[in-house]
């Protein structure tokens, strides 16, 4: 909050000036009763009627003032905080996305947030205001009644007592519920997500019991806190009620014994001001679960925000402009597990070769080998574990993260789009691009008749996550994204698996010729698609098994072979190969 203490600072002074005024108040009620109302002077009756409508309207604007600026400074500290974790969630590595998944994190950048939110607000409003009248009606009631000041010394603590238990039964419930949440969030964007395969393999049941199971564990914990959030009102309402028939005997007996000790008026002052110490307290019980729940909140919020990213620019890294690298791309002894431990059963191990400008380099494997891991090091998506890579003879790790991606075009197999317009979505890694140069790359990822048949061309809307598009028509655009931002490096991560032959055929022709400059990485399912390649990569459990042309291959890889004659050359030598090659 600090950018926003001046806000905060008129927002408490608003709130020094509503307590005053609700403080004053029952000294004006004892003077009308005692020196208007009994004595029957009508004057004093007029004067505090009207003292006290004016500290009513007073109090009405600082309440006014303090609300408004509570809200603002609420508002704008929670925008921050979203904007800082919006942007800790942009720097993560692939690493760090998959130790949180998505429904965590939009639970913890919405529910948890608006937590938060509250709590301040309420903080400001409520909170501030209960230290604030308890000091101001205990210093009231001992300078109105001295002798019935003495039933604070019970009332006070007693109330106190029963906050602080109150909250140490409370505060750990709240976490459990906003995990609850979490789960919640998890399973119903699991589904959406799916809600294809769902169909398809007919288990709709299935995942309504799932998610039924985390509703219903969510709602018990709800009404876990909501239980013990219950007893709270009428417990501090019976404290109060017994402190009035306290006030009442004790005062009331007084005042009919020595009426000069206890006026009546002191007592219904008095009254009000035991309404005024206790309400704070009051007022701290019901603040304080939603106290609980925003730390509970907060340190799940934190986990995010200060969460350090897996993969960081080193201190002497350095910028280099976009395409102004050659391409040459080099692996020494590379090894990766996604625990940073390198054992039999790693991802990669000890992946050695050499793609120069202008060579096509296709990686083939059975799911699992580590194609798409070895691409996704390339671009520092993940970080190897041993060993080195070097663009242009310069070690990866040597470049800022941004101006090393920068030199990379990537188009994957589930074709991401953007909400927005297909020139959008083209243009996404290259904003300035040309009319010309948008329209070219749609033609080489042979994208640009289905274009110009949409209603507005480039201008055509795209639905969220591109659902009035097909597969192929997907990738494509996905292509044509990637071919956008000229890149010295080209990497196609199985993204022409929803497109035909012969238009693949077109996009491999013209990638020939528009990427002749650059260096092309190819994860393919179908051998045909690499059949052309410079150099294959052949890749069996994480090891580099093979590496060359189609032709010398077929000569040397047995592995090779049987992939290339269970598609191709009509036969099957094993359950091996008969294994489609597929992303993995």
């Amino acid at each position: 909050m600090r950018p926003y203490r001046l806000d905060l600072i008129l927002a408490v002074l608003a709130l020094v000036i509503s307590t005053g005024t609700q403080v004053m108040i029952p000294a004006q009620i004892q003077r009308m009763i005692d020196d208007g109302i009994i004595a029957q002077d009508s004057g004093v009756i007029w004067q505090a009627s009207l003292f006290m409508i004016g500290l009513a309207l007073v109090g009405m604007i600082a309440t006014y003032g303090n609300a408004y600026f509570a809200v603002k400074v609420s508002e704008y500290t929670i925008a921050d905080m979203r904007e800082d974790g919006y942007r800790k969630i942009q720097s993560f590595s692939f690493a760090n996305l998959d130790e949180l998944n998505t429904g965590e994190l939009l639970v913890r950048m919405t529910s948890d947030l608006n937590q938060i939110k509250t709590a301040i607000m309420m903080t400001i409003r409520m909170l501030l205001n209960a230290p604030l009248m308890l000091i101001g009606a205990v210093v009231a009631v001992v300078i109105t009644s001295p002798r019935l000041s003495l039933l604070l010394l019970v009332t006070i603590p007693t109330t106190a007592a029963f906050v602080y238990w109150f909250g140490r039964k409370t505060q750990p419930l709240y976490a459990l519920v906003q995990g609850r949440l979490d789960r919640v969030n998890t399973v119903m964007q699991e589904n959406i997500a799916g809600s294809r395969v769902v169909k398809a393999f007919v288990r709709a049941d299935y995942e309504n019991k799932r998610f039924g199971q985390a509703s219903t564990d969510y709602a018990n914990e709800n009404i876990n806190v909501a239980m013990i959030t219950a007893i709270m009102f009428p417990t501090m309402m019976t404290i109060i009620n017994f402190a009035t028939a306290a006030v009442l005997w004790f005062g009331g007996s007084i005042a009919i014994t020595n009426p000069a000790l206890v006026s009546t008026g002191e007592i219904v002052a008095f009254l009000n001001l035991l309404m005024l110490t206790v309400f704070p307290v009051l007022m701290l019980g019901m603040g304080l679960p939603m106290i609980y729940s925003a730390i509970a909140s907060g340190e799940r919020l934190y986990e995010v925000i200060d969460t350090d990213p897996a993969i960081v620019d080193r201190p002497d890294a350095f910028e280099v402009a976009p395409n102004s690298v050659d391409g040459r791309v080099a692996f020494d002894n590379v090894s990766f597990d996604f625990d940073g431990e390198v054992e039999e059963d790693a991802v990669l191990r000890n992946i050695t070769f050499r793609a120069m400008p202008g060579e096509t380099v296709a990686i083939l494997g059975a799911t699992g080998s580590g194609k798409s891991s070895l691409i996704n090091l390339i671009a520092r998506l993940y970080e190897v574990t041993e060993g080195e890579i070097r663009l242009d003879s310069k070690n990866i790790q040597s470049y800022t993260q941004a101006s090393l991606r920068q030199q990379i075009g990537f188009a994957l197999q589930e074709a991401i789009l953007f909400s927005g317009t297909i020139r959008e979505n083209i243009a996404y890694g290259r904003p300035d691009a040309t009319e010309e140069e948008i329209i070219n790359a749609a033609k080489a990822a042979q994208a640009w008749d289905f274009i110009q048949d949409k209603e507005g061309g480039l201008d055509a809307t795209v639905e969220q996550r591109g659902k009035n598009f097909s597969g192929g028509q997907k990738q494509r655009l996905a292509i044509a994204r990637a071919l956008c931002v000229r890149p010295k490096i080209l990497i196609l991560d199985d993204s022409t698996s929803a497109v035909d032959v012969e238009t693949e055929t077109k996009i491999q022709a013209a990638l020939a010729e528009l990427m002749q400059h650059s260096t092309v990485f190819v994860v393919a399912q179908r051998i045909s698609t690499v059949l052309t390649a410079d150099k294959i990569l052949v890749l069996d459990h994480g090891n580099l098994v093979a590496e060359g042309k189609h032709a010398e291959l077929l000569e040397s890889s047995p592995i090779y072979k049987e992939i290339f004659d269970s598609q191709l050359g009509g036969g099957v030598t094993s359950p091996v190969a008969a294994q489609e090659v597929s992303h993995g």
